[in-house]
């Protein structure tokens, strides 16, 4: 299914550029000047933008502060900025999380004094809302409202950005809606400056556990780039190398696949410029990137039944050969090397082989959850 169709003029080389993306996860630029009724539209190029997540909603508007950039949300609650020139992921961040995911995006113009510039959103069912820019994934600078009974079927924003319209299905109503733009920078500075919302979004707040285990884990980083066994003097300069940052994250409960570092690179270097790009991250930084990056859901007993099912498990129990399994894990999608799905096993099982026991044949989803990822409350 198609999900967004935008074009640009702010283009490269002087070219009108026309882009789609659909629930494939691809983006498809379409070449305008060779396209003709007759020939059909013609494809300059197709390329994957997700891996896991599904775009649903994309806008290429210089109004969003991006002009070098496209900006999609997906169904896993995030904002990702996609550079227009070579289409890579340079930034994440939380999108809200009110009624579902976006799957429309509008710019709002300031009207208010200047405090207005700012984001209209609808999801597919009842709720519309706004976000501030710049868009940082601070959860102060979001609002929602129900504003129909059943589906949202289209909606714009009045040119001078006083007003929203909205259509709905179910309900046969067109409503409009009066922006307010200031109000959300009344909420932003209620919720504190700088790095004190994303703080207050960590389990425990600032003054929590978890908090003081980032802080652990960043020192230790900054150790461990070092190297753990020199005696050297340690330097402690508050710096973390972004090579350690998939560690890191993974220390504190975040597992990135190896598309998802790669995009998590390509934002902190993006922190920089082109001439001087970023190759190492504060503190505060880590934290707002954590915030961004961690997923909004978690995996449930389902994904990781759907998951086997997809791997060849017997469809009811979720049962799957042994050697299936290991085989698959070492040859399909990112698939582990030999060595290193032996280390990976050790750690988590305390075994190198899944196929340590012969007559233990076959592993179920509910065995693979509890014994080797560690899920107590699987059921």
């Amino acid at each position: 299914m198609l999900r967004s169709l935008v074009g640009s003029e702010m283009c490269i080389r002087d070219r009108v550029r026309l882009v789609s993306l659909g629930e494939d996860r691809m983006l498809v630029e379409y070449d305008v000047e060779a396209s003709t009724i007759v020939d059909g539209v013609c494809i300059v190029a197709r390329t994957r933008v997700e891996q896991t997540a599904v775009a649903t909603s994309m806008v290429w508007d210089e109004g969003f502060g991006t002009s070098d950039c496209m900006v999609m949300a997906s169904d896993q609650y995030k904002f990702k900025f996609v550079k227009t020139s070579d289409l890579r992921c340079v930034k994440t961040v939380l999108a809200p999380t009110f009624g579902g995911p976006i799957n429309r995006m509008l710019h709002v113009p300031a009207f208010d004094g200047g405090q207005g510039n700012c984001l209209a959103y609808s999801t597919k069912e009842k709720v519309i809302g706004l976000v501030q820019f710049p868009l940082d994934g601070n959860p102060n600078k979001t609002m929602g409202i129900i504003a129909h009974a059943g589906e949202i079927s289209s909606m714009v924003v009045s040119y001078d950005g006083r007003y929203i319209i909205t259509a709905g299905r179910d309900d046969y109503c067109v409503n409009v809606w009066s922006a307010h733009p200031a109000s959300l920078e009344k909420m932003r500075r209620l919720g504190g400056e700088g790095i004190e919302p994303f703080n207050a979004m960590m389990e425990g707040g600032k003054d929590g556990e978890f908090y003081q285990e980032m802080i652990d884990y960043f020192y230790y980083a900054q150790i461990k780039a070092q190297g753990e066994d020199t005696t050297a003097p340690r330097k402690i300069t508050g710096l973390v190398p972004m090579e350690q940052v998939p560690d890191l994250l993974r220390a504190l409960g975040v597992y990135p696949s190896q598309w998802d570092i790669e995009d998590i690179l390509n934002e902190i270097q993006a922190m920089g410029d082109a001439a001087n790009p970023k190759t190492s991250i504060n503190f505060e930084e880590f934290v707002k990137l954590y915030v961004n990056i961690r997923p909004v859901i978690g995996i449930a007993k389902e994904k990781i039944m759907e998951a086997f099912r997809a791997l060849g498990a017997e469809p009811s129990s979720g049962i799957i050969s042994r050697q299936l399994l290991t085989e698959t894990l070492t040859q399909f999608g990112e698939g582990f090397g030999e060595e290193e799905l032996a280390e990976v096993l050790e750690g988590l099982i305390g075994s190198s082989s899944l196929m340590q026991d012969p007559s233990q044949k076959n592993i179920s989803a509910q065995e693979f959850a509890e014994n080797v990822l560690g899920f107590a409350d699987y059921d």
